[in-house]
């Protein structure tokens, strides 16, 4: 069950820009994205979200980078709620990503959204994401890629995902 077993992903993808949508440039430190707003926001920028595809979703806390407030913003790091996550997987998607170092909110101690996306769906996480030039670009469909290395029994690889416009 390593990383090893995952296949090149070459997918839909749709970028949901909730920082955009909200009027942020970032949002808040250990802010939730509720389910509502993921939708609202998706239907703002003209996308749904269909089986099969890879999510990404914008905090715009990748501003941060390369300061020490990505990792040690007091107060959390912005993200899915628990609710959020369980409508990305009813829709069926592959893996979800975003700009921040957990895709979901933070302080989260048991890790929920983790726990529903890997364990119970299967569903990939792609964490800190560079998002920016999709939001410039308000590119909200696109051609995506990843290519996660064979890591025998690895829980994950480093990737380098492309989006294809």
């Amino acid at each position: 069950h390593g990383v090893e077993t995952v296949a090149p992903v070459v997918r839909r993808g749709v970028f949901i820009d909730v920082a955009a949508y909200l009027k942020k440039d970032v949002l808040e430190a250990g802010r939730p994205i509720t389910k509502e707003e993921l939708e609202a926001a998706a239907v703002a920028q003209g996308v749904w979200v269909e089986e099969g595809d890879v999510v990404l979703v914008r905090t715009g806390h990748m501003q941060n980078w390369p300061g020490r407030n990505y990792y040690f913003q007091k107060g959390g790091v912005p993200g899915i709620d628990l609710d959020a996550a369980k409508w990305l997987s009813d829709q069926g998607i592959f893996m979800v990503g975003s700009d921040t170092f957990a895709v979901e909110v933070l302080p989260a101690p048991t890790m929920p959204v983790h726990c529903h996306m890997l364990v119970d769906c299967g569903i990939h996480l792609l964490e800190v994401s560079v998002l920016e030039e999709l939001s410039q670009a308000r590119a909200h469909e696109f051609l995506f890629v990843c290519l996660p290395l064979k890591v025998r029994g690895g829980t994950g690889s480093p990737v380098r995902p492309v989006a294809i416009l």
